[in-house]
């Protein structure tokens, strides 16, 4: 992943596009300590960041919103693109966030803590469960109500971990499959399920009534055939950030402890916003539905996504239930580094795309090069084998003589020399199959 630099920059001489730089991990004293967790366990930053906030995304209690200022307080669910190449760390620094962020009491909350996604159905049946319930249409000898088992949703948390992305473009790709819409949909805590299907099959999870995290490695290819789905807005719901981590120091550091006040346990609550903030949300939301302001398409839930930053930022900084000038400074800061990288993605992308076209394009017209060159050689070669038959004939050599008398190493070519000249009407030749010179002949 050496690559994702300033074009026209030393490697040593560039920032690395897509990385958080110090500066933003240096304005909190959280988020200082865990960079040094991350280092110290020779993982990303990033990535520990973002795998932090999104598991504390899928275990808070679902009914954790922000309110944003316009519509209704909107869920914190969290979904993560991690750019990286073949053997990084990205695993462990999962990991990593694992140790950072104890998950809560299961007595209080049932959390699937860092489990694998299959399918769009496999997001809501990850919900689903079996629970006993009394059935007033069915009574017992008694005349009390039947109980019976009965399917629906049993848990409202979970944490899905990807490790490759190819897995989701796979599945996605099947006919009629409905996991990039499930994931569209959950990232804005959307109804999940179908209510179609047998009892036994039936899947239902009402809108609002889950948290979730999601964290997905992708190679730049496959990141790429998700950043050019602009149509479905699939990439619009994902933070990207880049696995590889240069500042990881070479010396050990010490892994700090970190409190971050038990954001986990946080009952339900809607996050606050300063009104400056609410007011440039609400601004350009207003002007983007006038008509008024163009957006780029990657960008149409932008405010969306760094609200839910800001908010999961305010949440691992002691717990803070109320957003900040700053939450939301940094916020903007993760999701601009966030929109360089996808931009290199795909600008980088489409380069490599124009060269191979370019070199494709060369490639025939050399192809059409060395065949004209072939043919006109050929066209040559022939012409002397006219002109030698010419000759021939001219010392009165006959027709049928004529393969005898030449050359073993191009006599196959004498036969199309000699319907050569007669094209060209040096020769004619009469019914009889007697061959006589013609004054132009040369």
């Amino acid at each position: 992943m050496g690559d994702f630099f300033d074009d026209g920059q030393e490697e040593n001489a560039a920032p690395l596009i897509g990385k958080l730089p110090a500066s933003f991990y240096d304005q909190r004293d959280v988020l200082k300590k865990i960079r040094q967790y991350a280092h110290a366990m020779c993982c990303s930053a990033d990535v520990v960041l973002y795998a932090t906030m999104a598991r504390l995304a899928g275990m808070i209690d679902h009914n954790v919103k922000v309110d944003t200022g316009v519509k209704k307080p909107a869920s914190l669910n969290l979904f993560v693109g991690i750019i990286d190449g073949s053997g990084s760390s990205k695993s462990t620094s999962n990991e990593a966030s694992e140790d950072l962020l104890e998950a809560p009491d299961p007595d209080h909350r049932d959390f699937l803590d860092g489990i694998p996604i299959g399918s769009g159905e496999g997001v809501a049946e990850a919900m689903m469960g079996e629970v006993e319930t009394e059935d007033f249409n069915q009574l017992d000898k008694k005349n009390q109500p039947k109980t019976v088992k009965v399917r629906k949703q049993v848990r409202h948390n979970l944490y899905f971990y990807v490790d490759e992305g190819e897995t989701l473009i796979r599945i996605a790709g099947r006919d009629g499959a409905s996991l990039w819409p499930s994931i569209r949909s959950a990232w804005q805590a959307g109804t999940l399920g179908q209510t179609n299907a047998t009892a036994e099959r039936r899947r239902f999870i009402k809108r609002g009534t889950y948290a979730m995290g999601l964290v997905a490695g992708f190679q730049p290819p496959n990141a790429l055939v998700v950043l050019r789905d602009n149509i479905t807005g699939t990439a619009q719901r994902f933070v990207w950030c880049l696995a590889t981590d240069p500042d990881i120091p070479m010396e050990p550091v010490p892994a700090p402890d970190i409190d971050f006040g038990h954001p986990q346990n946080l009952q339900a609550v809607t996050m606050t916003m300063p009104d400056e903030v609410k007011r440039k949300i609400r601004t350009e939301l207003v002007l983007r539905n006038a008509g008024r302001l163009a957006v780029d398409p990657l960008d149409v839930h932008a405010n969306l996504a760094k609200a839910k930053l800001a908010a999961l930022l305010a949440l691992l900084d002691g717990a803070r239930t109320g957003v900040t000038v700053q939450d939301w400074e940094l916020a903007e800061e993760m999701w601009a580094v966030s929109c360089q990288l996808r931009t290199v993605i795909i600008q980088r992308a489409s380069r490599e795309e124009a060269a191979a076209a370019q070199a494709k394009r060369e490639e025939r017209v050399q192809d059409a090069v060395q065949a004209h060159t072939a043919v006109a050689r050929a066209d040559a070669r022939l012409e002397v084998r006219a002109r030698w038959c010419v000759k021939k004939i001219r010392e009165g050599v006959r027709r049928e003589q004529l393969l005898k008398k030449a050359s073993s190493t191009w006599r196959n070519e004498v036969p199309a020399g000699f319907e050569l000249a007669v094209a060209r009407g040096w020769l004619v030749e009469d019914d009889d199959g007697h061959v006589e010179v013609t004054p132009s002949a040369p």
